[in-house]
């Protein structure tokens, strides 16, 4: 018998008219009437711990068809999966991932609170362009050359910081010329007159 592939686009908008995935699965276990009331097993016979066993099994791979279909219907309206190894999840908590209390550890460490993109640009002393740039060329390359991109980025990084210091250091200099040529002629200047001879009044 032929399987009729459901429509994701419907499909997902029940299930946020539902309240999401498990809500969604609850209710159509209900109507299709797959939701089997828990009961005291010790207090049943053995033919109605069987039907109950049963009732349960049928639940549970009902339950498992639904969320399946309802995982396909989310993959079709949400990005799912961004690279090799980096998966999205709309759920506001911690990354499993993640260290345990990183507030904590980040204030040990006396390391700054970065909530946004501007925050981290101040950290770095460089523009939310440079920050979101270099964040946009990891992510294209994330596949197969992030290494490589990390790696250029900072190249990049470190030769403009070396050339940004010489520019620097030429500037400096050429101030601290200017400063003592300066003083070279306020030199000049005291020498002559000092070394002027006195005109002598007539008798």
């Amino acid at each position: 018998m032929a399987t009729t592939t459901p429509n994701y686009d419907d499909l997902w908008r029940s299930i946020a008219q539902a309240g999401g995935i498990d809500a969604y699965v609850t209710q159509q276990l209900k109507e299709r009437g797959f939701l089997t009331e828990r009961s005291d097993a010790s207090q049943m016979s053995k033919n109605e711990l069987k039907r109950y066993k049963a009732s349960l099994k049928a639940e549970a791979a009902e339950k498992l068809r639904l969320k399946k279909e309802a995982w396909l219907a989310y993959r079709s309206q949400h990005i799912v999966h961004l690279g090799e190894g980096m998966y999205w999840n709309d759920a506001a908590d911690i990354d499993g991932f993640d260290l345990a209390e990183p507030e904590a550890r980040a204030s040990e460490n006396e390391l700054p609170q970065l909530d946004n993109p501007k925050q981290l640009a101040d950290a770095l002393s460089l523009t939310v362009a440079a920050v979101l740039f270099c964040g946009f060329v990891i992510l294209l390359l994330w596949d197969g050359y992030r290494l490589a991109a990390v790696g250029a980025l900072t190249l990049l990084f470190l030769v403009g910081g070396w050339f940004l210091l010489k520019v620097a250091q030429r500037r400096l200099g050429a101030e601290s010329n200017l400063f003592s040529v300066s003083l070279a002629e306020l030199e000049r200047d005291r020498d002559s007159f000092t070394a002027a001879p006195v005109p002598h009044e007539p008798k």
